[in-house]
């Protein structure tokens, strides 16, 4: 909490605001599962989109298949920057490689430390599914919740939370 006195002698007491950590998975629909969680959310302060390394990396061994889906995905992370940039909202790009339980944990971490009291939410609605689960699993360490977005008619769908039972550290232990 912080302080200000005024020119006037009132003094006014404000809490600071919380740092909203929002995690999302590179796919090629987050735009509209992004633009549903900040509808839906209101007080994210900061977007990190994790995206598989290979997404971001061309091999000669990529059918056009493949070349279309990485570029979608690509075109989509670049929707989520600009539509953070337009709500000024910092929005940062971070590679994840394989196995990613060990690259989303170790990446949560350095975002963690520089943000120690955040609140952290995290948005399964795109990225491969060990990027999912992955994400959901950092959840459960960091109290967060998960969310996915349906993305329904024009992506209007709501971001649904996921109701997952949590056990706390100290009855784990024991």
């Amino acid at each position: 909490m912080g302080n200000r006195i005024f020119s006037s002698g009132v003094l006014v007491l404000f809490m600071d605001r919380q740092e909203h950590i929002h995690i999302i998975g590179a796919g090629e629909q987050i735009g509209a599962a992004c633009a549903a969680a900040i509808r839906d959310l209101q007080d994210i302060t900061r977007i990190y989109v994790f995206a598989d390394n290979e997404l971001y990396s061309n091999s000669s061994r990529d059918d056009e298949r493949t070349k279309a889906h990485k570029t979608a995905v690509r075109e989509a992370v670049n929707g989520v920057k600009a539509l953070a940039t337009s709500l000024k909202i910092p929005a940062s790009l971070v590679y994840i490689d394989p196995p990613a339980s060990v690259s989303v944990a170790a990446a949560v971490r350095t975002i963690r430390s520089g943000n120690p009291g955040a609140r952290y939410t995290f948005d399964l609605s795109g990225g491969s599914k060990d990027l999912s689960l992955a994400l959901v699993q950092v959840s459960l360490w960091l109290d967060g919740e998960a969310y996915y977005a349906f993305a329904g008619p024009r992506g209007a769908g709501p971001s649904e939370k996921l109701a997952i039972p949590k056990i706390p550290l100290q009855d784990i232990a024991a």
